[in-house]
């Protein structure tokens, strides 16, 4: 069973039902616009584009000794790693960027070994499972929301090559001027020797970017802290089947 779940594809890959389009309103995928039935075509490349982590065996064991597979504790993993690889994804190579089997791009392919199933990949399940202890989550425990997020957040750092910067949110609350302050400030890079990302371009230090410069820092992400469980007006969420990340209202059933 095990074997079939992971093998298995997902279901936009051969997806006839136009449900989504018998209303008059656009349907919303990331920011991206679709607005007929004769998008379903668009909808599979861009979906098809986005990078899919789901549950893994016979890795290497997390911590020497560890598990060796994610099943039954790793959705929340899975999902901070999608939302994360996204975000690279429009960093590196566009918003617009679609998959393309036949073109072979240097960036898309270190993204990917950046998530391999493997101890020395900074964005690894063994990455995120090990730094998950420091946020009091034993190797192997589930992980909500919040803590994938901040592990996350501590993560980003050793990531020279994209500079990224994360923003936890507290209590769904986003304030407009710690953004402002943290889009103007280096991440604080870990000093030569002790990086986990190896092929980094970049050796900056701690210190104030130029608003000139400011474009070269990604919007920061976020993530709701009032509950890992509790249901609130703007959120993130898996879906049971497929562990989809997606962002929306629950008054809005268009946007997904």
């Amino acid at each position: 069973m095990l074997e079939t779940y992971l093998t298995l594809d997902p279901g936009f890959s051969d997806a006839q039902n136009y449900a989504l389009f018998d209303s008059n309103l656009p349907i919303y995928l990331l920011g991206e616009k679709f607005t007929s039935r004769g998008d379903m075509a668009r909808v599979k490349e861009f979906m098809a584009s986005l990078l899919w982590f789901t549950y893994r065996k016979n890795f290497q064991p997390i911590g020497g000794t560890g598990p060796t597979t994610d099943q039954g504790w790793g959705c929340m993993l899975r999902c901070g790693q999608m939302l994360l690889a996204r975000v690279l994804i429009v960093r590196h190579l566009g918003h617009n960027w679609l998959w393309d089997r036949d073109v072979k791009l240097t960036e898309y392919k270190r993204i990917l070994r950046m998530f391999q199933d493997k101890k020395n990949c900074l964005f690894s399940i063994h990455q995120i499972a090990n730094m998950g202890v420091s946020e009091g989550k034993e190797i192997g425990e589930w992980f909500g929301p919040n803590t994938a997020a901040q592990v996350l957040k501590k993560l980003v750092i050793y990531d020279q090559w994209s500079r990224l910067t994360v923003h936890v949110a507290l209590d769904n609350v986003l304030i407009t001027s710690d953004i402002r302050t943290m889009a103007f400030t280096r991440p604080p890079y870990p000093k030569s020797g002790s990086r986990r990302e190896t092929e980094s371009d970049y050796n900056d230090n701690l210190g104030t970017i130029d608003p000139a410069e400011a474009e070269i820092l990604p919007k920061s992400t976020r993530s709701p802290t009032r509950s890992e469980t509790s249901s609130i007006s703007s959120y993130s969420g898996v879906s049971e089947e497929w562990r989809y990340i997606y962002e929306g209202y629950p008054s809005d059933i268009h946007s997904i």
